[in-house]
């Protein structure tokens, strides 16, 4: 019997300086504790020292979201 394969998940993904973003998912940065920006999947650069992964955000998550705004 094999063991049961894991899924890695990660709450915040580490801090680097290039990052990819995956299909599905919105990354919210924040710049020296303030809103910076939401990274959008692919490829995207970051200053270590200076931005933080606050969130990472799905897009059923979002579609929810909006769903209730907007009702």
């Amino acid at each position: 019997m094999a063991p049961a394969q894991q899924r890695w998940v990660s709450s915040n993904p580490m801090n680097t300086m290039i990052l990819f973003v995956p299909q599905q998912e919105a990354w919210v940065v924040e710049r020296m504790g303030r809103f910076h920006r939401i990274l959008e999947p692919g490829l995207n650069v970051l200053i270590p020292v200076l931005d933080k992964i606050r969130e990472v955000r799905t897009s059923i998550v979002m579609a929810v979201e909006r769903a209730i705004h907007c009702t």
